[in-house]
């Protein structure tokens, strides 16, 4: 919980989905240093969980697979 009180910066990231800014934070991630990528939280560090439903499973399969 300390990550998510001292919020977002340079080595911390915050995501509400799985999207095309998501996968670019982690691709800088990746290029960098690293950091932390937590997906469910909003920018202002407030939980608010990931779809798993069957649908976005299905959605993101036929999207990226």
């Amino acid at each position: 919980m300390r990550l998510l009180d001292e919020g977002e910066n340079t080595k911390v990231e915050f995501k509400e989905s799985m999207n095309d800014s998501a996968y670019k934070s982690i691709a800088a991630f990746a290029n960098t240093e690293g950091g932390t990528f937590i997906c469910g939280v909003s920018d202002n560090g407030d939980i608010i969980g990931v779809d798993c439903s069957d649908e976005t499973v299905e959605r993101y399969n036929r999207q990226n697979c």
